[in-house]
Parts: structure tokens; sequence; C-alpha cells
């Protein structure tokens, strides 16, 4: 190895002219072909030169003229050659710093002593140092610089900035501002210390600063760029656009782009925030869609990133314009065009799109996609939990908003705070999982949970306003109506307490104010999904109603009263409304019985007027056919949320045995019933009812009943009641069933199955199975059940069919008899 010494040459000596601003990382130029590693330098095959003086100018020269490649190497054979040779290491790692051999430069580091190796080659390793992101490096090798020149104006520039990029702004700031004040009219100073300000994020003070640059120099071209970026990134897109119209020829296609994105993005972002005028609030979302579908025919490449962002904001504005279509037409486009990398905001507001288009199990594939690569997004772990519901996942909805629940902290520590406060999006987590029990009808434990949310925050609008809808799923619309009146108290804009309210005022029965209260909702938010459902039901409202009812069956003996076979159809017309609350109805019915080969039929009908207004129905008809013509009237009336009553008359009694036909025996009747309704699971009730048949009979009934949900599943309920019977006759022997004194007890149990559901359409099973005794006067008392499977379907709010057949072992004059009956029910509005 060879030792001679090499005197300095003056050109080792001057300054580095390599740019002091950094860069985006660039991959390494490869090492030279063929080349092994040997203590970072390359090795050649060539042998070392014996002149090494003049190849090292010749290097220096190869460099200054960008011939980097051609100096690295003659510069490699002197390191490898003289390794002892300061000089020479120093010169190949400033061209490895002009080369950008950034990751090589850094290499060198084991063979640099700091406190010895001359300024230009600490400046060297600064830069290749931020360009690798290694600001603490960096600021080590200014600094050391600075100490041999202290007025080295790249070494202090470049300390500025990688004291700025190790996020000490404040040092760098002071550091530039020390240079400022011999200096305050420096642009390169001032473009140093707006960098500062931008690495830093304080884009209004860099968009001062090139303002304060502009004033020195107006034609410069980099601040007047530099300027509307830093409004750019404030987020005054409309702004930055002005500035640029006047140096178009300043900015590239993307960076227009990027403007025209980000103005479209505000208008999306604006369109959002809540407006005075309802009739204005999709103006910034109606222009941002505008802007977009402008843009998008200015961009000819789609695969670029302006093209898929452009595509993603106006899936968003259409999103946010309820376009919903649109939003998924645009997307599934996209993914015909072969684009699958959507970010998870994109994913989220999509799988939004495709629930509110009644499509749960897509939302559910790209919403679990979206929560899993951003779980921080509540709104679409929110989106989640309601597709999962409206799927019928109903496992998988509790556990998801459960677990959500649980992973947010009861408090938080605001940033500056001294005191933890309430975390709010802990509280409303609470209440959805609050309400996803009354979803799935467990309105016991929602109502128990949010009584216990309101007792932390009694001015929640969100927890008063779910109250609310349990209370009216409860069977409560009065309070249901209060509360939602004391939310628009504290929020007078508030949708949820004014649909509820709506609902309430239907509930009731009240049609004529709950669409007064409709109409103004449906002038301002006529495409919101709960006002479209609103709309719905008041129309369906207003349509004509068919009701059919066939039953029958047969019994073991001839002694009831209904004989050994019947047969009966019922059916029901009601006409649209004359004025709301007041239609008029029709109706038709046959019953046939079969009694020890005697038939008997009775063929009626009847119209009448059906009236409804706030807590009474009244109801009114003639009737006539076989038997004399009659008069019925029929009264409810509900005086509180719990209480009900009931009062009927009727002239001809539907409810005279069809046996008494045979014989010409009619009867009319007057009933009087009551009943208390604690909330959906439990109810008692009672009823009397007197009837007076003309061939002396009287008759007295009396019922008593109880009825209590045992068991709330997902998919099952089971109810038990239980009815007490009494009935007595005033004469013996009568041409019908008749006895003196009967009474009868029965406990009975009522399975049902949510078979299928979705949205309005459902399917249920019920299975009831009952036991019980009965007693009649001169007999003994004997026990008594039944079993009875049925079918429910509904397929809309129009269409429901129900039909199902029974077993039971009823007893008659002390004989127990069996007895088999089937039905089928239908009701269509249209």
């Amino acid at each position: 190895m060879c030792s001679t010494k090499i005197k300095t040459s003056n050109v080792c000596n001057q300054g580095s002219p390599l740019s002091i601003r950094s860069r985006s990382f660039q991959p390494v130029m490869a090492l030279l072909a063929g080349a092994t590693l040997c203590s970072g330098i390359s090795t050649v095959s060539a042998a070392p030169t014996s002149n090494p003086k003049a190849v090292h100018h010749s290097a220096i020269e190869q460099a200054r003229q960008g011939q980097h490649k051609a100096a690295l190497k003659q510069l490699g054979l002197l390191v490898q050659a003289y390794p002892e040779n300061r000089l020479f290491r120093y010169d190949y790692i400033n061209t490895l710093a002009w080369a950008e051999r950034d990751k090589e430069v850094l290499a060198q580091l084991s063979y640099i002593d700091f406190a010895q190796a001359p300024a230009y080659v600490l400046r060297a390793i600064g830069k290749s140092a931020r360009n690798q992101q290694r600001p603490k490096l960096a600021i080590r090798a200014y600094r050391a610089a600075l100490k041999q020149a202290p007025n080295e104006r790249q070494a202090q520039l470049g300390l500025a900035m990688s004291l700025a990029e190790a996020k000490q702004p404040v040092e760098a700031d002071k550091h530039i501002q020390s240079l400022l004040k011999a200096n305050p009219r420096s642009i390169e100073l001032l473009k140093t210390l707006a960098y500062i300000k931008e690495a830093d994020q304080d884009y209004a003070a860099a968009y001062d600063i090139y303002d304060r640059i502009l004033i020195i120099d107006r034609d410069n071209k980099s601040a007047r760029h530099a300027r509307v970026l830093s409004l750019l990134r404030l987020g005054v897109p409309h702004e930055a656009l002005q500035f640029a119209r006047r140096d178009a020829g300043l900015f590239s296609p993307e960076e227009w782009n990027r403007m025209l994105g980000d103005q479209a993005a505000i208008e999306i972002r604006w369109g959002q925030q809540p407006v005075l005028d309802l009739s204005q609030r999709y103006r910034n979302t109606d222009k941002a869609i505008e802007l977009l579908k402008n843009q998008q025919k200015t961009i000819t490449d789609k695969a670029s990133p302006a093209y898929l962002r452009n595509q993603f904001d106006l899936m968003a504005a259409y999103r946010n314009r309820r376009y919903m279509h649109e939003t998924v037409t645009l997307y599934e486009q996209l993914r015909k065009d072969d684009i699958n990398n959507f970010p998870p905001y994109v994913q989220a507001l999509v799988g939004d799109a495709y629930l509110s288009l009644r499509q749960p199990e897509k939302a559910i594939a790209l919403l679990e996609k979206s929560v899993d690569k951003d779980p921080h997004n509540l709104d679409a772990q929110y989106s989640l939990y309601y597709a999962y519901l409206e799927a019928d996942r109903y496992e998988q909805s509790l556990a998801h908003i459960d677990a959500l629940e649980d992973s947010l902290p009861q408090w938080i520590w605001p940033p500056g705070g001294k005191e933890k406060q309430l975390n709010f999006d802990k509280l409303y987590a609470q209440t959805i999982a609050s309400m996803a029990r009354a979803y799935i009808g467990k309105l016991d434990q929602a109502e128990n949970r949010l009584n216990t949310l309101s007792a932390q925050a009694p001015d929640n609008i969100d927890i008063q306003t779910s109250l609310a809808h349990v209370f009216l799923w409860r069977g409560w619309p009065r309070a249901a109506l209060e509360r939602y009146q004391t939310v628009l108290t504290q929020d007078s804009d508030n949708i949820e307490a004014k649909t509820g309210i709506v609902s309430a005022l239907s509930a009731r029965g009240n049609f004529a104010e709950a669409e007064t209260a409709l109409k103004p909702l449906q002038d301002q938010y006529n495409d919101h999904p709960q006002i479209k459902n609103l709309t719905k039901e008041a129309n369906i409202r207003k349509m004509r109603e068919i009701w059919l009812e066939v039953n029958g069956g047969s019994s073991s003996d001839t002694t009831l009263y209904q004989g050994s076979s019947d047969l009966g159809f019922t059916g029901y017309y009601y006409d649209r409304p004359w004025r709301l609350g007041l239609r008029a109805f029709a109706y038709l019915s046959h019953l046939q019985g079969n009694f020890s080969g005697q038939t008997a039929t009775r063929n009626r009908g009847g119209a009448g007027l059906h009236y409804q207004q706030q807590d009474i129905v009244l109801r009114g008809n003639i009737s006539g056919g076989d038997g004399p013509a009659g008069l019925s009237f029929q009264g409810d009336w509900s005086p509180t949320d719990h209480w009900q009553g009931s009062l009927a008359i009727e002239t001809f009694s539907e409810q005279t045995p069809l046996r008494a036909d045979l014989a010409g025996v009619k009867a009319q009747s007057l009933g009087v019933s009551t009943r208390y309704r604690f909330h959906e699971s439990r109810s008692l009730g009672a009823s009397l009812q007197y009837m007076d048949f003309d061939d002396g009979n009287q008759r007295n009934t009396l019922s008593l009943f109880g009825q209590q949900r045992l068991f709330t599943g997902l998919r099952y309920t089971l109810a038990g009641e239980l009815y007490l019977y009494r009935q007595s006759n005033s004469i013996n022997n009568a041409a019908y069933f008749n006895p003196l004194k009967q009474s009868s007890v029965e406990l009975s149990f009522n399975n049902e199955w949510l078979t299928s559901m979705h949205y309005e359409k459902s399917m249920r099973q019920r299975l009831k199975i009952g036991i019980g005794s009965s007693n009649q006067q001169n007999f003994d008392t004997k026990s008594t059940w039944m079993v009875s499977y049925e079918h429910h379907w509904s397929f809309s709010q129009q269409l429901s069919l129900a039909y199902g057949i029974s077993r039971s072992r009823p007893v008659y004059d002390g004989v127990k008899e069996s007895f088999t009956r089937g039905f089928m029910n239908l009701y269509v509005r249209f």
C-alpha cells in the first residue's frame, strides 16, 4: 500500500455547489459493474496510477463538469490505493454527494472525524443525512462545519432546515432570525424561514413570509409558486386558484389538478355544514359535483392519482347529495376498469350508499375492509353495525357495537386541559349500544341502559331522543311525544325529534295533526330516508283495504254448539278515507255448520263508517241478510298510555251460536272491556258481556286475562298468558249449548320464531301450547289442552298472509271432545 503524502490541492478547498434544499428519497445508483465492496469503496481490476495527483486533479474536473460516474471511478481507485490519504476520501465523499449517492456518503462515516474534516465535507454529509431523513446526524454535521467556518452560509441554512426537520421549530426559528437581523432582505434567508414554518405546518406564517419576499422581489417565481401552495395547505383553494391563474405557467398539470381537487373537496365539506335556508343545503355539494365533472373531462390519464382522487371525491359528493345509485354506479364502473385500491374512507362511503339502497351484504363487505384499515373511523364503525343489523346478523351486530363501546375510554384529557372530561364519543357509542337492544325487541334493557346514561348526561340530545323512541315502541306515545318536544326546546331543528313527533301523533290516531307536522319536513327534507318512510306510511293509510278470513274445523261429537264441522268466511272492504280518520266500509260473512245431519247457514252483509281520532276509535254499521236487520256500534278509548276501554253494542249479535239459527233464536249484546297495558311485555284485562236471547235466555260472561313475556331472544320470544272465563245463563235446555254455569281456566305459552326478515318482509312461526281445566254445573271438573301452529308472512306494508292449524281437547257437558281447526287471513292495501 502506497504511503506517499500528497499536498492538498487548492481545488479541494473550494465550496460545494450542491443544492442545500432537501429532496425526496431516490434509489441509490448501482455500484460499478463487476465491483465488490471493500471498506465502502468500489474495487476494480485496474492498477493504481503512478501519478495520483494528476488522477485526482482530472477526477475533480470531471466531477465539476457533471461526469460523476467517471470521477467516482478514479477517486475510488485513489481511495483504495491510498486509504490513509484524507484528501482523496474527502473529495470522494463530496463527489458522491454531488451524484446524490447519499447512502454511500453515509457509509463513509466511520472514516470521518467531524473535528478534523473540512467544512465542505461536513456540508456534504449534512445534505446526504437530510436526504436520508436523518436530521439529527445532519445537525451534528452542520454544527461541526460551522465551528470551522462560522459564516458559511450553506451550513447555516442547512442547520436551520435540519432543526426544523428534527421537530425543533423554536430553535430553528431562533437560528435563522439571528441571521436575518444582519440581512433582513435576504431572499435566501426568508425562503429558509418559510421552509421552517412549513415543516412546523404553520402555513399562515409561511404565506406571510412569501409575501415579504414578493415585496422585495415581486417577480420571484419560486415565491409566487410557493405562496399558492401555502394557500392550498391552509385549505383555501379558491384563493389559491385566483393567484395561480395569474401565473398559470408556473404550475404543473398535477398541481392544477390538486388545486381543482382541493376546491371541490372544500365545497364537499362546506356542503355538510348546517345552513339557515334549508333549500340551499345542497348548493355547495352541487357545485362540487359540477367542478369534479368538469375536471374529470380534462384528465386524460385514467390511471393517474389525480383521476382517482377526482372519482373518489365525486363518489363522496354523490353520497352527501343522497345520490346513492350514482355513488354505487361510479364505484362499480371503477371496479370494471380494474381499479381496486380504494382508500378506507371511500370503502366506507360506498358501503353507506349500499346500505341506503337496502343491500346490506354488499355494504358489509366494504365496511369490514374500511374499519380493518381505519378502525378510528367511528362513522364507518356505526355503519357496519347497522349493516349487520339490517342483514339480520343480530349476533354480529351486538358483538360489534359492544366491542366498539368497550374500546372507547369513559374519560378523556383534552389538549391543554387540567381536568378530565366525559368522552362524548363513548357516550354516543353507549347510546347506540342501548338502542341495539331496542332494535331486537329487548326494550326493557334499552330503557334501563338509556336511563342510566340520562342520569350521567341529562341534557344529551341523542340520549333523550333515543329514550323517546323506546317509549314509543313500548306503546307510550304520550310519553314519547313529551320527550320529543323537550328535545326540540334544546335543538329546534332536530330531525329525529321532528319525525318522532309525527310517529307519536300517528300512534295516537291523530292523523290530521301528524300530516300537518309532516308537511314542512317533506318540503325541507324530501330526500331524507325517515321522511320518505313517514310519507309512505301516510300514503298507505289512505289506501283501500281488504281483510279476508277463512276458518273451519271439525269435532268428534255433535254436542258442540258449532256442530260436528263448520266453515266460516268473513271479508271486509275499507274505502279510501273521505277525510283523515273517517272511511266507509262494507263486509260480508258466511257461516255454515253441520248439526246431526242438519246444516245451518248464516249469510250476512253490512256497511258502515269507521272513525279514528286522537285516542278514540268509533265504528258503526247496519247489517242484514239471514235474520233481522241489525245495528252495531263499537267504541275504543285510550285515555292514557296504559289504560284502554271498549264498549260494544249489537242489536243482532254476530256471536249468537249458529245452532240457535235452526230454532230461529236471535240475540242482542252489550259488552264492556278494559285493559291495562304496562308495556309491550305485560298487560292485564277484563271484559264483561251481556247477551239477551229472544227465547228468554240471558247470558253473562266475565273474562279475565294476564299476559307476560317470559323470554326475549334474538330470534325467539316466549310469552305466557293466563285466561279465566266464567259464564252464566238464565235458562236450561236451550236449543244451543247453554249451561247454567260454566267456568274455565287456561294457561298457555306462545312461542314465536323469527325465521327470516329483510326490511318489511318477514316470516314468523308461532307455536302455542295451552293447558287448563273446565267446570260445568252438574258435571265434574276436567282438564283441557290445546296446541296450535301458525305461519305469519309479511310481504310488505301492503300485503300480509297468515295461516295455521290447531288441535284442542275442550269439555262440553262433561265430555272431552277432539277439535281440529284451521284458518287463513289475508290483508291487502291498494
